[in-house]
């Protein structure tokens, strides 16, 4: 059997690199790793091309509401210590105020 009579997976590799390549170059990436060059040689007709392009949009969607998520509790976070605080300066100056009023009564008798 030669690697043309393969019945074209050669040329299906092939072009499952060009499609990773292509991927690559779209997000960005100067380089296609080793696994995502196998991955895309594996892509022989569309609906596994359009497949792997779903599940890498998936994936880029679930970091991203991962980030909102984060940055969510983050902001929840700083607002439950500003709110913490607030009442210890509240608390602070009450107690400066008892004081002084302590130290007024007490001057005036």
């Amino acid at each position: 059997m030669s690697s043309t009579g393969s019945g074209g997976s050669l040329n299906g590799g092939l072009a499952g690199v060009r499609i990773a390549r292509s991927i690559g170059e779209a997000s960005g990436s100067k380089s296609i790793t080793g696994s995502a060059a196998g991955s895309a040689a594996n892509l022989t007709h569309p609906g596994a091309t359009q497949a792997a392009l779903k599940v890498v949009q998936d994936q880029k969607m679930a970091a991203a509401l991962r980030n909102v998520r984060d940055d969510i509790e983050h902001k929840a976070a700083l607002q439950r210590k500003l709110q913490h605080f607030d009442q210890e300066e509240a608390n602070l100056r009450e107690a400066a105020l008892m004081e002084a009023r302590n130290l007024y009564e007490v001057r005036d008798r």
